[in-house]
């Protein structure tokens, strides 16, 4: 049973979370081009801080008029903007970084809104865009999220992970992080920590036999080979701005929970803190190649930990958990 749980968290993990540069209709452009406000639904959460910086809840429709989300995890808008709000101040507090908005008032940004958009056949459970102009003085991050992350029909709860993004983003270099594989196994590290995932964990958690048993998995079918999967693994320590997860399906869920592995065994055997330092961007070149080293050396040292990992667990109990909770 423990093994089904972790195969479907990986896969459903994998389709669920990840920054949005993808094309879609509505998906934001990094340079953070104009828009008018349109006649969208709006409401205030209410949150100002010392940078007089306000932090808004907007939605693109009146989706609790269209849907039914009675079973899901938000019956009204008041819940879910409470518990988006909670999610961000405990980010905050989880990274350290409650002056994360601090970067918004250098450009005379006054409103930071959140837009909720809920979208069928998303492609994964959930979202976020880069911020965009919004207004005046204002920048919008638009959330994506499918319809059935709130009716209920799925599993797991997204929310929090694209939280951890959206404080997350670096609005001087116009990008999430340091490199994506570092950035989404921070997102769905934290998310998890904190309780941002309402996923039914009866069997518990554990990100490096999840990882492990999914490589071996991918091996075993003749999809990768151990190569491949030494390769991917290897190239959480380069140094882009580009997105380093391939495009197969597979190998991308790969890197997904490599990624997320590799930021458990950081912040075990050093700390967060150690972790979101080497996934922050930098335009200082000294500190850059300081950060290289250390993740490098990490790296190798994960590595070594990884590939020596034993465990009890079997496909077929990871199998039958994802029948359960696909």
């Amino acid at each position: 049973m423990k093994k089904m749980f972790l195969l479907i968290i990986i896969i459903l993990l994998l389709s669920s979370c990840s920054t949005s540069n993808e094309a879609t209709n509505e998906t934001v452009d990094a340079s953070f081009q104009e828009v008018s406000v349109s006649n969208e639904s709006t409401k205030a959460i209410g949150n100002e801080d010392d940078t007089n910086i306000s932090l808004e809840v907007i939605y693109g429709d009146d989706f609790w008029g269209i849907y039914d989300f009675s079973t899901g995890p938000y019956n009204s808008r008041d819940e879910f903007e409470v518990s988006l709000y909670t999610y961000i101040e405990e980010v905050e507090s989880t990274l350290n970084k409650e002056g994360w908005k601090d970067q918004y008032a250098l450009s005379g940004i006054e409103h930071i809104f959140v837009k909720l958009i809920i979208k069928p056949n998303l492609g994964k459970h959930a979202t976020i865009s880069e911020p965009e102009v919004y207004g005046v003085n204002a920048v919008v991050f638009n959330l994506y999220v499918l319809p059935e992350v709130m009716t209920g029909e799925i599993k797991r709860n997204p929310i929090c992970h694209e939280m951890v993004h959206m404080v997350s983003y670096d609005v001087i270099q116009e990008r999430w992080a340091y490199n994506p594989e570092l950035n989404e196994g921070l997102a769905e590290y934290v998310a998890y920590e904190i309780g941002g995932d309402l996923f039914d964990c009866t069997y518990g958690f554990d990100d490096h036999i999840a990882a492990t048993l999914y490589a071996s998995y991918l091996v075993e079918n003749g999809i990768v080979n151990s190569e491949e999967v030494k390769s991917i693994a290897s190239k959480l320590c380069e140094n882009s701005i580009e997105p380093q997860f391939p495009l197969d399906t597979e190998e991308w869920n790969l890197s997904f929970s490599l990624a997320i592995s590799f930021c458990k065994f950081i912040v075990d055997n050093y700390s967060l803190d150690d972790y979101v330092y080497l996934q922050d961007t930098t335009s200082k070149p000294e500190e850059m190649s300081i950060k290289e080293g250390r993740l490098k050396d990490m790296n190798q040292e994960w590595m070594e930990y990884f590939y020596n990992i034993e465990t009890d667990y079997t496909m077929d109990d990871m199998n039958a958990y994802m029948l359960k909770y696909k």
